[in-house]
């Protein structure tokens, strides 16, 4: 935020004088701090231009010198970090008739010997999360990935919320060399999406995540010069928000860098020419005629869910009073890994049994559910509010700002657009509203579900009332198809919100 001169407008007073010494010493101190900084994380390219424009205009002050010679020797200007040092000493003498500190003489003896402090240092090949899990179920799927990345420079990982797309991402970008993770749920991060376009905060993600800095800034053209000569492979994860400017920008840094591979995941292909799209399936399932323990261990599903199951009760293993129950979990749960680990870690407080029973129950109410059943299906509120808990405090943040009601996730407000004496085409162009605000939170996965559902939910209700058709022609059909493929994906259940009372 430093601006000109510090007090320019006052700086003839005789109060400001001393004060501005003081945030003159303060700001170069801060200079220095960041450029050690930036020389640590390997930097040094960039530094040695703007270390020699300050060590012009503060040419006695040793650590700047120090600074800039160690930036000058890693970038193999040996002799010019030499003659800096010559060069301060000479000032020294001839100025002050001083001798250069042992500080920045141990600099300058370090360079003469080539010291292997002074070598640049090591820099990470990969931001990669170490798994905190075994991944079960998806070595084939891991191979035929990185066969793909072997031929095709921009593999997109498709499928449905929760099916698993990060994980198996992840794990392929392992099998590859200098592999970077860049996130791109959480763009509100790095700058406000209302006042900066979404193309630039994605060019923002991709230098923070590759460390690109100087007093330059990146942006596209920066990052494609960036890339140009290296061989990186970027996992560009849930693209699916921002999915018009990802595409754009990974085509242009394709067709600028021949060395850079992309792995994308995303519920939608990015449409990018030379795009191969492999659609992540779920985990197999058992069949309804496999009762017997020895039958049901043969399926991923079952043996993801017994292995999450173990963790969180070490004492379950599948055996022949369980095993049919844990085969129609799996089928239940259609094979959806984040599912059926959401159900596993229930496993200890309700046991194979009665979770399928609690299953059983969600999956007709919301397949059929009546509103004169008991309390607790009586209302969308007590169907869903209960897993709010399930949600970080991101998350949580997410659906507050997306709520249609100042409470945020209460759903006091969702409750009376549906409820009974509520003109019917105030719930169409409520539900509509609602709809095109949830559309960045519909694509986000199953962690986002519940707007989804409550989507879903008036749109029975138009259906009900007769009012789906003025809907359609009083607002686009896009808002229709979304709010159909989220009660779809209650029919195909593919989510797991189902567990808790």
């Amino acid at each position: 935020m430093w601006r000109g001169p510090a007090l320019a407008e006052v700086a003839e007073e005789p109060f400001a004088a001393p004060l501005i010494a003081r945030l003159e010493e303060e700001r170069l101190a801060a200079q220095e701090d960041w450029a050690e900084a930036r020389l640590e994380l390997g930097d040094h390219d960039a530094l040695t231009a703007e270390l020699g424009e300050l060590v012009a205009t503060h040419p006695l002050r040793e650590r700047l010198r120090a600074l800039q010679m160690r930036a000058l020797y890693r970038a193999g200007r040996q002799n010019e970090a030499l003659d800096s040092y010559r060069e301060l000493r000479r000032r020294l003498a001839g100025e002050l008739g001083l001798t250069p500190t042992p500080d920045i003489a141990a600099v300058q003896q370090a360079i003469l010997e080539q010291d292997p402090a002074l070598a640049i240092p090591s820099a990470p090949r990969t931001n990669l999360p170490e798994p905190l899990t075994e991944l079960v179920g998806r070595d084939n799927a891991v191979q035929a990935v990185v066969s793909l990345l072997n031929t095709a420079r921009l593999v997109t990982l498709t499928g449905p919320g929760g099916v698993g797309k990060t994980r198996l991402a992840v794990q392929t970008a392992r099998q590859l060399t200098d592999a970077w993770l860049v996130e791109l749920s959480g763009l509100d991060r790095h700058g406000s999406v209302a006042q900066r376009r979404p193309d630039e905060l994605i060019v923002d993600v991709i230098a923070a995540t590759l460390s690109i800095r100087d007093a330059r800034g990146c942006d596209a053209n920066r990052l494609a010069e960036y890339l140009r000569d290296k061989n990186i492979a970027l996992v560009l994860d849930n693209c699916e928000g921002v999915i018009e400017p990802v595409a754009a920008l990974a085509g242009r840094l394709l067709e600028a860098a021949p060395g850079l591979r992309i792995l994308a995941t995303s519920q939608l292909p990015l449409a990018v020419t030379g795009e191969v799209v492999w659609n992540v399936p779920p985990l197999t399932v058992p069949s309804p005629g496999s009762v017997a323990a020895e039958d049901v261990r043969a399926f991923s599903s079952v043996q993801l869910f017994a292995t999450r199951a173990a963790a969180a009760d070490p004492g379950f293993s599948i055996d022949e009073d369980n095993a049919a129950a844990v085969a129609a979990i799996c089928r239940r749960l259609d094979g959806v890994p984040l599912a059926l680990q959401l159900a596993a870690t229930r496993i200890r407080a309700l046991g194979p049994h009665e979770l399928l029973h609690r299953l059983d129950d969600r999956f007709q109410l919301l397949t059929n559910g009546t509103r004169s059943g008991p309390t607790r299906h009586r209302t969308l509120r007590a169907l869903l509010e209960w897993s709010w808990h399930l949600l970080s405090e991101p998350q949580q943040m997410v659906l507050r700002r997306m709520a249609i009601h100042a409470e945020g996730a209460d759903l006091a407000a969702v409750e009376a657009l549906t409820a009974d004496g509520v003109p019917a085409g105030d719930v169409a162009g409520l539900v509509a509203d609602l709809v095109d605000r949830s559309l960045v939170v519909s694509t986000a996965g199953p962690r986002y579900r519940l707007l989804e559902t409550v989507v879903a939910y008036g749109l029975e209700r138009l259906r009900d009332a007769g009012e789906l058709e003025p809907m359609q022609r009083s607002h686009a059909d896009y808002y229709v198809r979304l709010a159909e493929q989220a009660a779809a994906a209650l029919r195909t259940r593919e989510q797991c919100v189902w567990l808790g009372d």
